[in-house]
């Protein structure tokens, strides 16, 4: 079950500056940003202060990080469709930080998606959560 995937993260990553920038590279453990504002994540009021208020949410990645969860990302879409068990994908369809139609191009063989009407990229912390959790607990009983 995956739900709302980055298939396309992109990040604020630092760029080399100076007279020598088109000899340096960024070093692996250069931090850039993640570049997510909480609320473009839930509609819920509620989830969207506790996100603000998280003193263990932060906004940044390693450049090295930022590369590994494209690769990651790229290596999942491309081999999904050689997957033999059931998988259950599940997008909002108003997700600014994932794009909902590239997970619905997966679907087809053991692949199911679900689009959520309206719904934004933290899902089980959105205004429609408990529907939502309930639509993939139904899924897994019926799959598993």
């Amino acid at each position: 079950m995956l739900l709302a995937p980055l298939w396309e993260p992109r990040f604020e990553l630092p760029k080399p500056g100076g007279l020598l920038r088109a000899f340096r590279k960024t070093a692996p453990t250069a931090a850039g940003r993640i570049g997510r504002d909480p609320s473009s994540l839930s509609r819920s009021p509620a989830a969207v202060a506790a996100w603000k208020s998280d003193p263990l949410v932060h906004d940044t990645i390693t450049v090295r990080a930022a590369e590994q969860a494209t690769e990651s990302a790229q290596a999942c879409a491309r081999r999904m469709g050689e997957l033999r068990c059931p998988v259950l994908i599940v997008h909002g369809s108003a997700d600014p930080v994932s794009s909902a139609r590239a997970s619905s191009a997966l679907a087809g063989g053991s692949v199911e998606v679900r689009i959520v009407e309206g719904g934004m990229h933290d899902l089980l912390h959105d205004s429609d959560a408990e529907s939502t959790a309930r639509g993939v607990r139904d899924w897994i009983v019926a799959h598993v």
